[in-house]
């Protein structure tokens, strides 16, 4: 982030010609250089601030100068955007006039501004939090009544309100486990399982019961998100090619052959569908730490798709869900942990039943219809295209009766904010798994750790500072 002790201009108007175009300064020297360029008859008092004043600004050109007409506001800090001086001179909308005085400005000793410059310098000084400047750009893009709705709702703080009141929950929690650990040896009942695993629980519920609620901010166009996730090799690409009615993604008996996020959109029922297809979660489908290199930037892709998402079809293969403990385990926590509803697709139900009887389909149908409880389950054959109109149908009811949210009344969450809250749900559900069975406090004080970082990157509170140079990034200049 640059030094927020230089002050720094930008137009943070349109471009083009126009009535009037706003040359906006920030920092200690805003005022002194504005007064560089604007003159004014009356006086302006040392405590003014939240006012404006007429006069005019001299430009030079073929030998003469002349003065044109303006006007001066000026907030002074902290009681501004910034929480810094903030100068406004307001202009003719001429590029000409424009950029003359935005060039007297810098040779004033201001610097031209970077993307978001402002908005950064008010999160960094905490007039907003890190959702509510995301906020700030939703706003100045939103393309209808909707839209404008939800981003002025996350402006006024109210998903941050909630974030915060989860944090001080999950941090109350972890300093307990951790008290228990320096106390470990005096035998002291500080906290129990049963009351780590009830309360990482109820926060996690509530995470996922957010983020399920929540509609995005950069969303008014009546798309719909649907993501295909699970274990490479279990027919995602095939399924993908079935849904899309295109040869996109390339199938191949080869595991994990799929590392980027293909997309195919198509219409069912009247909703315009965005199919994402996914790199698989490898080795368990709820594992979503793994952090070597190849493998890391393929999760994160995953989790992006599954941030964006509206329904997540959980796709599984009909033997290993069956015959493999581990794979019904997987899918349960996964399952779990969503925020989007989800529909369980069991694939390759074309195949014999491990034990030889066939049926597959009837079989896995029944394993899985346990882990997913009243959820939808679907029993398909990417090759043979067994089962594909039953799966168009339950998405289709799926949309019909309301469960993608579409409504945007809840705050307002981007793509960002739906990963944070995903990664939250699997470290809390980490801590309950370790609270039900043998506890041990010092990992589970690590994973409530992990969840308070993943949670607090919401609103900033954890948030690296990279992540924080792409966010701002996509802002316009004087913003």
């Amino acid at each position: 982030m640059n030094n927020s002790d230089d002050t720094i201009v930008a137009v943070s108007s349109p471009l083009g010609s126009a009535a009037r175009a706003i040359v906006r300064l920030s920092g200690p020297m805003a005022l002194r250089a504005a007064l560089t360029v604007f003159q004014t008859p009356e006086t302006i008092e040392e405590t003014a601030t939240w006012r404006w004043w007429a006069g005019t600004v001299a430009l030079a050109a073929g030998g003469t100068t002349a003065a044109v007409p303006a006007a001066l506001w000026l907030m002074r800090g902290p009681r501004s955007y910034t929480r810094a001086t903030i100068v406004e001179l307001h202009l003719p909308g001429n590029a000409a006039v424009v950029e003359a005085v935005v060039a007297g400005l810098c040779r004033a000793g201001a610097r031209a501004a970077g993307p978001g410059e402002f908005t950064a310098r008010a999160f960094l000084n905490g007039r907003l939090d890190l959702a509510q400047a995301e906020a700030v750009m939703a706003v100045i893009s939103a393309g209808g009544e909707r839209e404008l709705a939800a981003a002025q709702r996350l402006l006024e703080g109210r998903l941050s309100d909630e974030v915060r009141e989860l944090v001080g929950r999950l941090r109350r929690l972890a300093a307990r486990v951790e008290l228990a650990i320096d106390f470990s040896e005096e035998r002291l009942p500080i906290v129990s399982a049963a009351e780590v695993a009830a309360e990482a629980g109820a926060v996690r519920d509530a995470v996922v019961g957010l983020s399920r609620r929540a509609g995005q901010t950069a969303r008014g166009d009546g798309e719909v998100r649907v993501a295909l996730v699970g274990r490479p090799n279990v027919g995602k690409s095939s399924l993908f090619n079935r849904l899309a009615g295109a040869e996109r993604a390339l199938v191949t008996p080869v595991a994990g052959t799929t590392r980027d996020e293909l997309r195919e959109t198509f219409v069912l029922n009247g909703s315009r569908v965005v199919l994402s297809d996914t790199a698989g979660l490898d080795e368990a489908v709820a594992d979503l730490r793994r952090s070597d290199e190849i493998y890391g930037a393929a999760r994160r892709r995953t989790l992006a798709a599954l941030g964006r998402a509206d329904l997540v079809l959980v796709v599984a293969e009909a033997g290993n869900v069956i015959a493999e403990e581990s794979v019904r385990s997987d899918l349960g926590r996964l399952l779990a942990t969503l925020a989007a509803p989800a529909i369980m697709v069991i694939n390759k139900c074309d195949l014999a039943a491990p034990d030889g009887s066939g049926g597959a389909a009837t079989q896995a149908r029944a394993a899985a219809g346990i882990i997913a409880g009243r959820g939808r389950v679907v029993t398909t054959s990417a090759r043979t295209g067994e089962g594909l109109e039953e799966l168009r149908a339950a998405m289709s009811e799926a949309l019909g009766q309301g469960e993608v949210d579409r409504s945007a009344e809840a705050p307002a969450v981007a793509a960002r904010h739906r990963e944070c809250l995903e990664l939250t749900s699997e470290a809390l559900g980490r801590v309950a798994e370790l609270a039900a069975g043998e506890f041990d406090e010092e990992l589970a004080a690590l994973e409530l750790r992990e969840a308070l970082e993943a949670l607090g990157g919401i609103t900033g509170e954890s948030s690296r500072e990279e992540v924080l140079r792409e966010i701002f990034a996509g802002f316009c200049i004087g913003k």
